[in-house]
């Protein structure tokens, strides 16, 4: 299962006002962040028609945090800055990190609807809580922490195609939505943007589309940039994965031929290059923190593989004919580990690996009943 399906709404942002229905979450676990576009600090408007000039010492105003621009009606609406306080189970650090993944329930909502949630979870299996979720949701899922682990960025399928940027209190900070692409004439409507990945400097946010490979500003983001991955190439759904640096992006890709790999390009659609090239699809890769390697599922035994970084030396990690599948790696922050699911479709579970393929275990609800989970994703604080 996942989220396949997709419809548009119009998103207008202003501060970070969140306007229509569609939805980009962005979560943050802590006030600690940047002043770029990361900065989970909120602003609020001041009516300034109950305020008293008298009283107010100008020489003490910072007018930085002002915002003079002229409403609707015509008045000025100054804001004022006011600081997030984190609370609740998904924001403190923790020494091991946490792990966001997508969970969904089948025709377990009202009338048989689906129930998806976005999970936050220890890598021990402690303390898996909901961070945002619900039947208005519908869809909900593929979770992306901000590098200092304030946020995370989910997509939502209903009411409309959407990113959420989400806090660690399950308070959504900015939505994302009706993204366009330029053109030689007018603005395009993505079709069915989904998998938003942060890059390593909080900065930009990649996605993939029917589209292609796309690049964004989660503060500013209209027009979307395109990466140019050529003609020939159809992105697979899948999250693109970030070289450490941020100059590079890695991801899977149809050619003409009809076979699915891995390629890598620079995101100034520089130096295209192929990865892999087997009979057996290649998919869902995740660039190892040391950039040393590159870990994806291959159809070649329907498992997890690896290879360095030049698409040299590719290895299954799993040995014997009785492994489930597996599927949708993510590395730990310090690169001894991947986060991945296992079992069969409609039916998976969270696991962490060692990253020699020793000390697989299960992390997440042991119970038979038919559970989704995916797309797990691992944050070092």
């Amino acid at each position: 299962m996942g989220i396949d399906a997709h419809t548009r709404t119009k998103l207008s942002m202003r501060g970070v006002a969140l306007l229509g229905a569609a939805t980009l979450l962005v979560a943050a676990c802590s006030g600690g962040g940047s002043s770029t576009a990361t900065d989970p600090t909120p602003t609020v408007a001041v009516d300034t028609t109950t305020l008293d000039t008298t009283t107010l010492d100008t020489t003490t105003l910072d007018t930085t945090t002002l915002d003079t621009t002229p409403d609707t009606a015509g008045d000025t609406v100054p804001e004022s800055t006011v600081p997030f306080v984190p609370s609740g189970p998904m924001c403190p650090p923790t020494p091991q990190g946490r792990i966001a993944y997508e969970l969904g329930f089948e025709g377990a909502g009202v009338d048989g609807a689906d129930v998806w949630t976005v999970q936050v979870v220890h890598p021990d299996g402690s303390n898996d809580s909901q961070l945002i979720g619900g039947e208005q949701y519908l869809g909900l899922g593929q979770p992306s922490w901000s590098p200092d682990g304030t946020r995370a960025v989910v997509s939502a399928m209903v009411p409309n195609d959407q990113f959420l940027i989400v806090r660690c209190d399950g308070t959504i900070e900015t939505v994302l939505e009706g993204l366009e692409m330029e053109t030689l004439s007018y603005p395009l409507s993505i079709d069915t943007p989904n998998h938003p990945s942060w890059s390593p400097d909080g900065k930009t946010l990649s996605f993939t589309s029917a589209d292609g490979l796309f690049l964004i500003d989660p503060a500013d983001p209209y027009p979307t940039r395109q990466v140019d991955i050529g003609i020939d190439l159809t992105v697979v759904r899948g999250r693109a994965s970030w070289s450490p640096d941020g100059d590079r992006l890695v991801f899977g890709a149809t050619a003409a031929d009809g076979n699915t790999d891995l390629y890598v390009v620079g995101i100034d659609g520089s130096g295209i290059t192929r990865l892999t090239n087997d009979p057996g699809d290649d998919y869902q890769p995740a660039w190892s923190p040391d950039g040393s390697t590159i870990a994806f599922r291959s159809m070649r035994d329907g498992k997890l593989w690896l290879m360095a970084a030049d698409g040299s030396g590719q290895e299954p990690m799993f040995s014997g004919e009785g492994a489930a599948a597996a599927y949708q790696p993510s590395w730990s922050p310090d690169g001894t580990q991947l986060v991945y699911v296992s079992g069969e479709v409609g039916d998976t579970r969270v696991h962490i690996i060692d990253a020699d393929g020793s000390g697989d275990r299960q992390v997440t609800a042991t119970e038979p009943s038919p559970r989704f989970e995916g797309w797990p994703t691992w944050v070092g604080t």
